[in-house]
This record gives structure tokens, C-alpha cells and sequence, in this order.
């Protein structure tokens, strides 16, 4: 299990993070849970991409930490699923909304529209950015498209998303 540093992150400067996401993925992949394959973790390494307000925008994480059946394309931001039970977990650590604004982060798939949703209210302390979580088990019939979506309200604010493994990332595994 590797540690990361915090940078720009809503964590003190220096504080050591362990992923526990992370480290039952890595736990599971020796396990019968993960049957299926389609085992994989892709997080954001540069801040550039545009974020548009009042708009769902797909986020595109394109750095792959793994992906054991190639199915994530760090590209599209799209993970192509089979048929199955999937559980799926994606974070934004975002800097720069207002204090007092809501921000959206779906799971969204393309044959069934949102799978899963969470807002989060700017928190006044979000000097550092602040961490939006979606995470749920979903089954699909039929493969299909699955993206992670950011939606901010409408007004001038820059957002960013603070880069990292452990900051701005999309990963899951099929279930069975």
C-alpha cells in the first residue's frame, strides 16, 4: 500500500494518506469477490480540463493506475462494462466553487442515465478544495457506457480539480 503526500488538498500539508478504497481493491484482487475481472482505477493528472458551469461535463481521467481488461479509455472517460454486478467509486476534490454553491458528481450510464448522484454545498472552509464522493453497486443487463459527470451551477467561478491518485479519481471491479 503506497502513501501520498497531501498537496492541495483539504488536509493539512504533510499529512500522510492511506487510501482504504484503494486498499480493499488491492486486498480483493487476490479474492473470489472479484470474479469478473474488469478491475480498474484512473484518477486526473492535470488540472486543464474545462469545467463548464451549468452544465453536467464528463470528467476525464486520464492517467490509468491499473486496468486489468482495458476497458477504461482515458480519452472519452468512458468505462465499458459487460453484463453484470459492478461496484463503481468516483471522487472530485474540487477547488474554487463559492462558498454556499451545490455541486453534482454522477455515475452515469449510458444505457440507464444516472446511477448514482451526490450533491455536496460549498462548506465555508473550503479554502482547500473540498471532496464530492458517488460511489453504489449497479447491475446492467446489457453492456454499456459508464462516465462520471460534474455538475456546477450556473455563475463566473473557475473550479479545478485537485490531480492525484488519491484527489480526483473513478475506479471499480465487476462482482459477479
Amino acid at each position: 500500500m503506497s502513501e501520498h503526500t497531501a498537496g492541495n488538498n483539504p488536509v493539512a500539508a504533510g499529512t500522510k494518506i492511506k487510501s482504504a478504497w484503494m486498499e480493499y481493491v488491492e486486498d480483493s484482487l487476490d479474492s473470489s469477490l472479484v470474479r469478473g475481472g474488469n478491475v480498474f482505477k484512473a484518477y486526473r493528472t492535470t488540472t486543464d480540463q474545462s469545467l463548464t458551469n451549468g452544465v453536467a461535463t464528463t470528467l476525464l481521467f486520464n492517467g490509468v493506475t491499473f486496468d486489468v481488461d482495458s476497458l477504461y479509455n482515458s480519452t472519452t472517460g468512458i468505462f465499458s462494462t459487460a453484463a453484470g454486478y459492478y461496484y463503481l467509486y468516483a471522487q472530485a476534490t474540487i477547488n474554487g466553487l463559492t462558498v454556499g454553491k451545490v455541486a453534482t458528481l454522477s455515475i452515469f450510464s449510458s444505457g440507464t442515465g444516472d446511477m448514482a448522484t451526490n450533491q455536496l454545498l460549498t462548506p465555508a472552509d473550503s479554502e482547500y478544495g473540498f471532496i464530492l464522493p458517488v460511489q453504489g453497486v449497479f447491475y446492467t443487463g446489457v453492456p454499456v457506457s459508464v462516465t462520471v459527470k460534474l455538475s456546477l451551477p450556473a455563475g463566473a467561478d473557475v473550479v479545478t480539480l485537485v490531480t492525484g491518485q488519491n484527489y480526483s479519481f473513478f475506479t471499480g471491479f465487476r462482482v459477479r
